[in-house]
Parts: C-alpha cells; structure tokens; sequence
C-alpha cells in the first residue's frame, strides 16, 4: 500500500512460427517505403547500423581532413552514438 507502485508488466512477445516468419521475411524483401527517407534520416539509420555492427567510433581516429563532406558527416553521426 505504501511506496512506488511496481511498473506493469509488459506482455511477453507472441511466439512466431517459422511459416509466420518466411511470409513476413519475404514480404520485407519486397516491400518499398511510401517516400524515400530525408538524408538526415539515412544519416541517422547508417550511424545506428555502424555503431551496431562495429561498436564505438576509435577515440584515436577521425576522419581525414581531405575527406568529402560525406564521409565527415558519416563519422560524426556514428561517433555520436558513442557508449550506446
């Protein structure tokens, strides 16, 4: 009665069965988005993609001076995903 009442319970996931899987996993193969995401957006998603697939940006290593604006961008976005 007194105190912080407990959070709710979250709901565990529907399992899925492997014929469930193949029809969404095939429908993902093909699907289109309504519009094609900002360059903020892909920015965005490539910094989270980076930072997943290879961890945290070095600390030791930034990008080269005579880079393209591109690619400056691209690594301050994935450095700022730092610790996540």
């Amino acid at each position: 009665m007194y105190g912080p009442e407990p959070p709710p319970q979250t709901p565990a996931p529907t399992p899925v069965s492997a014929a469930q899987f193949r029809v969404k996993a095939a429908f993902m193969k093909t699907w289109k988005p309504g519009q094609t995401p900002s360059n903020r957006d892909r920015l965005e998603l490539y910094a989270w993609h980076k930072q997943a697939v290879t961890g945290d940006a070095p600390l030791t290593t930034s990008p080269n001076t005579a880079q393209d604006a591109a690619s400056r961008a691209k690594w301050n976005a994935w450095r700022s995903k730092r610790g996540m």
